[in-house]
């Protein structure tokens, strides 16, 4: 039965969930890497957060997970259109190594929605957008020209009880048992990955989103990039970090 992995309970009873001070990272890598990435984070559950689902489906296995990631950088390779819509749900899920820090609110239908009570890792498909007014990349701005680019894991700082008010630094305590997960998840990124090189019109910069050391070889067959005339020069990542 759901109650059984999956506590029920409602909004009203829960409170609402404020927290500040978002940590965001955003990056593409290769399935190879993120199987890596996945194993390296030991054992923690995916929860989809886009909307309704089915009682059976509250839990994303890691696989089912992987399979989905694993057509999404096919689609980049192949140098495919991407239904984005279909990879937003996708890729739009909780992070949590104890899922006391979720609740499902039941609906009708044998359907539930997911929600949090304390901080997870929120994860999501990523955008950027390369703005020729002012010359800068601007990270999860959705325009007919933005650039679907992996995903964005992001993390809070500041957390506010729903029924106290109080304030707390998000830290290691008990109470937040997802800050290592995340602290985990960086370390493994700033080892894995750099910052992604980008050429716009001969222009050349340095994006703050990531790139994974496996994926130059065919980035650059990512059809999003090549419509608008942005490329990824394999630069040396020396001194990137």
């Amino acid at each position: 039965m759901l109650e059984n992995i999956v506590r029920l309970s409602s909004i009203e009873a829960e409170g609402p969930f404020n927290a500040s001070k978002w940590l965001k990272h955003q990056v593409i890598l290769s399935v190879d890497e993120m199987q890596d990435l996945i194993k390296s984070l030991g054992h923690f559950f995916i929860l989809p957060s886009y909307g309704p689902v089915q009682v059976d489906s509250v839990l994303l296995s890691h696989e089912d997970f992987l399979q989905q990631y694993v057509k999404y950088i096919e689609s980049v390779v192949n140098s495919e259109d991407l239904d984005e819509n279909y990879y937003r749900r996708c890729f739009c899920n909780y992070l949590t190594k104890d899922l006391s820090t979720v609740y499902a609110v039941p609906l009708s239908g044998e359907r539930v929605i997911t929600k949090v009570s304390r901080p997870v890792i929120q994860m999501q498909l990523h955008h950027f957008f390369y703005s020729h007014v002012d010359h800068k990349i601007h990270s999860m701005v959705m325009t007919k020209d933005s650039i679907h680019w992996g995903v964005q894991f992001s993390y809070p700082q500041i957390f506010e009880d729903p029924h106290t008010h109080e304030f707390f630094k998000i830290d290691e305590s008990e109470r937040f048992p997802n800050t290592q997960l995340f602290k985990n998840l960086v370390k493994w990124l700033r080892k894995n990955t750099i910052p992604t090189p980008i050429e716009i019109s001969e222009k050349k910069m340095w994006a703050p989103f990531r790139i994974g050391k496996q994926c130059f070889s065919w980035i650059n067959s990512h059809k999003k990039l090549m419509a608008n005339n942005v490329s990824v020069p394999n630069f040396n990542d020396k001194g990137t970090k």
